[in-house]
This record gives structure tokens, C-alpha cells and sequence, in this order.
């Protein structure tokens, strides 16, 4: 019984052809806007590991880790130089850095993924369960992975390697939400991935906040940093979702 998935085309070449331009005019805005960091909430040392998009590295989230820093989380690069786009090959390293963290810690970790980071993200979440605390993803296509992307050409290109049944089972549910809060972060101006296939299914504990951002700026808008510094803040067990109030308000279209 094959139920068919919906499908998503690529986002508009407008938009895609515009990611250039606005993404640096975004990365401005957040240099700009860095008055408005300390007025969010701060954390306690908390472990945060991020993970870069699809053929990006760990430069690529750089300036929101020092931002994490700035707000007093103790922030984790992934560590396993560009993302191919390899889960099978890369989750036991990933996994065993997750023990490391949480253990050092002794607390649970926050995930944060970039693009096809926060599909990993919310993998590693589904598999260790008990080590992490809130999911948060930035234009992350798991809706539907299969979708066409403005960037699925280089993907078929890098992985160009036979997929295991594992991983073919894995694509049946890589839709469905982690346990613990995940908040998805997405812009209707995404040039490179389509945005309906970035959105949490509606449940108690998942919410999709809308941001206007190219995909290339996500990690670094100040509407994301806004929202990550509230969302990371939340109480386990008293997990609410986003409500921006205030000055930042206008930063959010759907608020």
C-alpha cells in the first residue's frame, strides 16, 4: 500500500536567483542588529550542537555560535568537515559526540541543524531520545525529502552512492517530529528548498515559526537568532510555543 507523497516543486528561480543578494544583505542586517542580543535571554552553559547545511562545513555556522556563546551556551561544532550529505557514515561519530557532550555535561544537549543539518538533527533525535532536550531546524526540507530542490542536482551528484535498504526504510519516516520540542524554522522566500517541505506536522510539542530570509542567511538572520535564544530558553517540562512580544514582534509575519 504505497500512499502517495505529495509533490513539492522547487521554489521559484526568482527567489533562488536572489539568495546571492539577500543573503548578504541579511548577514548586514545581523551585524546591525547586534544591539538587540542582550535583551534575550541569556542560558546556563548549556551544551548546543549545530549542524551545517548540505556541502557546508562548520564555518558556514560560525557567526551563530558566537552567538550562542555571547548568550552563554557552551556551543559544538559538528566537527566532520562538509556535509555530504552522508547519515549513515557520519551518525556513528555524531553519536558518539553526543555521549561525550552529554556525559561531560551531565545534561541533556540542544540540536540545532541548518538545511539538510536540522534533517540530521532530527534524526540523531530520534535515536537518542534520552540524551537531547529541543530540536531546532532552519529551512530543513524533511517533509519531504524526496522533494525537488534548487540544490538536488549537486546532491544527486555527491551521493552518488547506492542506497541502503536501512536508509530507504528511513525515508518513510523521516517526516514524522522527534519526541522532545522541535521548532521549524522557515522563510517563504527560500530560493533553494521549497517551504512547505520544512514544516512540523501540528502537535502539542513541534511549532513552524516564519522568518524572511534567503536560505543562505537563515543561520545568521536576526529574526532566527531572536527566536533560537527563546526557544533554548524554555524549561524542560514547560515547553510553550513561540510567542515574540515587544519590538521584535514585527520581525515575525506570522505574529
Amino acid at each position: 500500500n504505497m500512499t502517495a507523497t505529495p509533490t513539492i516543486n522547487s521554489p521559484s528561480k526568482i527567489w533562488l536567483f536572489t539568495e546571492g543578494g539577500r543573503a548578504m544583505f541579511d548577514w548586514g542586517l545581523s551585524i546591525f542588529s547586534k544591539p538587540i542580543w542582550k535583551d534575550l535571554p541569556n542560558g546556563n552553559g548549556e551544551p548546543v550542537l549545530v549542524l551545517p547545511g548540505f556541502m557546508a562545513s562548520d564555518i558556514s555556522t560560525k557567526y551563530l555560535r558566537n552567538f550562542l556563546k555571547k548568550k552563554n551556551y557552551t556551543p559544538y561544532s559538528w566537527g566532520l568537515g562538509r556535509n555530504k550529505g552522508d547519515f549513515t557514515n557520519t551518525s556513528p561519530t555524531i553519536f558518539s559526540n553526543l555521549d561525550k557532550i552529554t556525559s561531560h555535561h551531565n545534561q541533556k544537549i540542544h540540536l540545532i541543524g541548518w538545511s539538510l543539518g536540522g534533517v540530521f538533527a532530527r534524526e540523531i533525535a530520534k535515536e537518542k531520545p534520552d540524551l537531547v532536550k529541543s530540536v531546532i531546524t532552519m529551512g530543513s526540507p524533511f517533509a519531504n525529502i524526496n522533494q525537488k530542490t534548487n540544490a538536488s542536482w549537486l546532491f544527486d551528484f555527491v551521493s552518488k552512492r547506492v542506497k541502503t535498504n536501512e536508509e530507504y526504510s528511513k525515508m518513510d519516516t523521516i517526516h514524522e517530529p522527534p519526541t522532545m520540542p522541535s521548532t521549524a524554522i522557515f522563510s517563504k522566500s527560500d530560493g533553494i528548498v521549497n517551504w512547505k517541505g520544512c514544516l512540523e506536522p501540528e502537535m502539542p510539542h513541534t511549532e513552524n515559526v516564519q522568518v524572511h530570509a534567503a536560505h543562505m542567511s537563515l543561520g545568521v538572520h536576526p529574526a532566527s537568532l531572536v527566536c533560537i535564544a527563546d526557544r533554548l530558553a524554555q524549561k524542560e517540562g514547560d515547553w510553550k510555543p513561540f510567542q515574540p512580544v515587544g519590538k521584535v514582534k514585527n520581525m515575525f509575519p506570522s505574529f
